[in-house]
């Protein structure tokens, strides 16, 4: 059996932040499922908007896409680890991410129902 997925990365815009979201598509998914993925587990996604004459051009860049922890002032992510939701490192003792504080599920084992 061949399952045929892609693999988008959601990178966050803030300077020097590594955090990055890997959504798993299958191909002719519409446009944007990627970014529709990582807004459901907690990434500011921001639709690209056209250039107005009326901007200011000397303006620093606002970010675009934003991880959570950025977004929740304890970014950037800086050392990438195992964190489901931001790609950042995890506390072994808690259980949770060291930037954007979530906690992370619990690795799947493999279950072996018995007969009963």
């Amino acid at each position: 059996m061949s399952l045929d997925v892609h693999i988008h990365v959601v990178r966050c815009d803030t300077p020097q932040c590594l955090a990055a979201f890997y959504a798993t598509v299958t191909p002719g998914a519409p446009e944007g499922t990627a970014q529709q993925q990582a807004e459901r587990i907690g990434w500011r996604i921001t639709k690209h908007k056209p250039f107005d004459v009326w901007d200011d051009p000397f303006a620093p860049p606002e970010p675009e896409d934003l991880c959570p922890a950025c977004q929740a002032g304890r970014g950037p992510v800086t050392a990438t680890g195992t964190c489901c939701y931001c790609g950042g490192r995890t506390t072994v003792r808690t259980g949770t991410c060291r930037w954007c504080d979530r906690p992370q599920p619990e690795p799947a084992r493999d279950r072996q129902e018995t007969p009963q």
